[in-house]
């Protein structure tokens, strides 16, 4: 059951819920780390497959009207659907690994002009073994140390403060200076 609320939690909120699941899996010992593995894994693929057929299966502007959140990333779906065109899964691949920030555009647009589904499909695979398995290892290290990150946040808490003070009102101070030597005496 815990697997499956995995599977959903990461179909939603894919990276967050990975690396929760981690950290869970190395405290805890019911999970199993290649079940959270499997479960993440396929959470993700499956909301990469559904971002990509919302695309094959219809026409931009009606995933418009269906997502409004969506039309604000019209750019980003337009400048995609180029590098597609320009580069191939090679974007894709690039784009999974450096975080996905762009990635459901990318998807979006990779269904929009009906990449081939076996070959997106393999590149998907290999990216989310990849990913899930380097958010996984973060997840459980995090996990592992949990309590010395937080000891030493908590020590640290104080100096990291006063020097976050001190430069913002540094750079203040600094602003300030070069506006008034760049005002002309009236």
């Amino acid at each position: 059951m815990a697997y499956l609320f995995l599977f959903c939690a990461v179909l939603i909120e894919g990276p967050i819920a990975t690396l929760a699941a981690a950290a869970l899996a190395a405290q805890s010992p019911d999970l199993k780390v290649v079940y959270v593995f499997a479960a993440a894994g396929l959470g993700n693929l499956t909301a990469d497959l559904c971002w990509y057929l919302l695309g094959s299966l219809s026409k931009h502007e009606k995933v418009l009207v269906c997502l409004p959140w969506l039309r604000y990333q019209k750019g980003l779906v337009k400048r995609a659907t180029l590098e597609i065109r320009r580069r191939g899964l090679r974007v894709f691949i690039l784009t999974k690994l450096g975080f996905g920030i762009g990635s459901i555009p990318l998807l979006i647009a990779a269904g929009m002009l009906h990449v081939n589904r076996k070959h997106w499909f393999i590149a998907a695979v290999c990216t989310e073994i990849v990913w899930t398995g380097a958010l996984l290892l973060v997840g459980m290290f995090a996990g592992n140390n949990f309590r010395r990150i937080v000891t030493a946040l908590f020590e640290n808490a104080i100096l990291f403060g006063t020097s976050a003070i001190i430069i913002i009102a540094a750079f203040m101070l600094y602003k300030n200076i070069t506006a008034a030597s760049h005002r002309t005496p009236q």
